[in-house]
Parts: structure tokens; sequence; C-alpha cells
């Protein structure tokens, strides 16, 4: 007897539509930065596909983004953007550990309300903010324009060490 297994029938892709997309790295390594690097292979990669980015927001486990997608390639754009953001950790970082992405670990959600999109954007922002809550952490935003005007935000929140010989960083 065979068992079916239980499979997710394929995403509907509509053109000029909003998503909301997240990507972990694999085991949730610190290998992102909130650097320039994250900013400009983001904006290589949104040029050929015209899309406009609503939010971006980047920390050391995982990306967000709210971007509106005109031609429906939102999976030719997360392939460029993945592949590309994978060989520059790999080189930069000195990642020699194989796979940067986690299998499984790509969510895309079509937003079709104004306020879903007004709600990604936020918690896109607000997501970064969480661990400036706790004391012990430092938070730093970078604050970006790309070529196309709209403004993107990168955050980054260290924890502090404390202990003898540590020092305070600003």
């Amino acid at each position: 007897m065979l068992l079916s297994r239980s499979t997710t029938p394929p995403r509907r892709i509509v053109e000029g539509a909003t998503f909301a997309i997240c990507r972990r790295t694999e085991r949730r390594r610190f290998l992102l930065r909130p650097d320039a690097l994250f900013l400009w292979l983001l904006a290589v990669c949104v040029e050929p596909f015209g899309i406009e980015v609503h939010a971006a927001t980047c920390l050391s486990t995982h990306f967000h983004l709210v971007v509106t997608v005109p031609n429906a390639h939102v999976s030719d754009f997360l392939h460029r953007l993945d592949t590309h953001l994978a060989r520059a950790v790999q080189v930069l970082r000195r990642f020699v550990g194989g796979v940067v992405w986690a299998p499984g670990q790509l969510s895309i959600v079509e937003l079709t309300r104004r306020e879903a999109v007004v709600e990604q954007i936020v918690y896109a922002f607000v997501k970064p903010l969480k661990p400036s809550m706790d004391p012990r952490c430092i938070h730093r935003n970078v604050a970006c324009q790309s070529p196309r005007g709209c403004s993107l935000v990168v955050s980054r929140a260290a924890r502090r060490r404390r202990g003898p010989g540590s020092s305070r960083r600003s």
C-alpha cells in the first residue's frame, strides 16, 4: 500500500502582487550582517525585475522584505538574491560550511489587503527593535536610499559583553 504525501499546491503568482518575504540561514547561524553588502546586492537584484522595495531589514540570522513585483518574477528575483548573497557570505565571511540558507525556511506570503502590507512593513521595522528592549543590548540602525528612491532600513542588535576586561561599545 502506497502512502500519499500531502503536497502544497503551487503558489499562484499574480502580476503586481505585494509579498512579505523572510529567509533564514541554516541552523540560524550568524552569517548575515546589516551592512552595505546586503543593500548593494538587494539593489542589484531588484533592478532587472523592476521590483519596488517597501521594507528591507537584515538581521544576523535572517532578512525580511516587503516588495511589490510588477511582472510575477518573485521566484527569479529571490533565486538571484539568495545565490548572490550566499556566495558573498561564503567569500567575505570565510564561511566554508556549505549551505547558507536553511532548507524549507523561505517564507513568501502574498499580501492582498492594504492593512496587511502596512502590518508587514511595521513588523519588518519593529522586529529588530525587540532586542533593544533588553538593557544588555546595543541597537544600531543604518538608513539608506536605493537608486529608485525608496528608503531601506537595516538594523542590528549586538549584545554587550559583561565581565572583567570587557569594553563598552557605543
